[in-house]
C-alpha cells in the first residue's frame, strides 16, 4: 500500500521535513498492515473506522497500537 504523508507533514520547514523522513523510515520497518493502522491513525481516523477497513476489532487496533509505541520507544 502506498501512504501519502503530504497531508500529514509541512514540507517547508526542517523540522517537519526531519520528521517526515523519521515517520517514512519507522514505517518502513512495519508490517504492511501496522504500517496501515499507524497512517490512518496518524491521518485522524478513529479506531473503530480503522478496524472497518482493516478488518479486525476496536480493541485489535488499540493492541497494534499499543505494540507499535513499544516498538518505537525500543527504538528511540
Amino acid at each position: 500500500m502506498e501512504f501519502d504523508l503530504s497531508d500529514l507533514f509541512d514540507d517547508e520547514s526542517i523540522e517537519s521535513v526531519d520528521a517526515r523522513l523519521d515517520f517514512e523510515r519507522y514505517m518502513a520497518g512495519l508490517k504492511a498492515r501496522d504500517a496501515q493502522v499507524l497512517y490512518m491513525w496518524a491521518c485522524g481516523y478513529t479506531q473503530e473506522e480503522i478496524g472497518a477497513e482493516v478488518g479486525v476489532t476496536q480493541q485489535r487496533i488499540q493492541q497494534i497500537l499499543a505494540n507499535i509505541c513499544k516498538k518505537g520507544t525500543a527504538i528511540t
